[in-house]
């Protein structure tokens, strides 16, 4: 089974061996990929939504031409969507080959030996309703409604 580390190419997973790793190696290979995927993630949102923190508290504290800080906020909030969507996508990908793998390994009881299968068992019911987890709403919607403060402080 190919598990998508053709997308690793040039970070030597060739030389280590992987490939030809036993299934449950893969799986915790993958897991540690997924948990860093998430950390960085978290580390991202996190600077972004400092930076538009403190460039708020800058509009209101300084006297800079009213469309200066907002367009800035507005530039800054079309980065981290990008930046959000790009580690999102590598996010998905690597939950969706831990998804593949848990069936394979776990078939039937996936639902109760998998992490991941396990983990969407718990989804809250908004994610359910929505169909946006807390990843994507992280992603997406927090910089689309500070973008739309910015969009505000501009116009006004």
């Amino acid at each position: 089974m190919d598990v998508g580390f053709e997308y690793l190419s040039g970070l030597g997973f060739e030389e280590i061996g992987l490939k030809g790793m036993e299934k449950f190696q893969r799986y915790d290979v993958l897991k540690d990929l997924l948990i860093a995927e998430d950390r960085v993630f978290g580390d991202r949102m996190n600077i972004f939504l400092v930076v538009n923190s403190i460039m708020l508290i800058a509009f209101g504290q300084f006297k800079v031409p009213g469309f200066v800080i907002p367009a800035l906020g507005v530039v800054i909030d079309l980065i981290w969507l990008y930046v959000g969507s790009l580690t999102l996508s590598a996010h998905n990908f690597w939950r969706d080959e831990m998804l593949k793998l848990e069936q394979e390994m776990f078939g039937e009881n996936a639902s109760s030996q998998g992490i991941v299968t396990r983990r969407r068992a718990f989804y809250p019911w908004l994610g359910k309703i929505t169909g946006f987890s807390s990843t994507e709403s992280l992603a997406y919607l927090l910089p689309l409604a500070f973008m739309a403060i910015w969009v505000y402080l501009l116009v006004k």
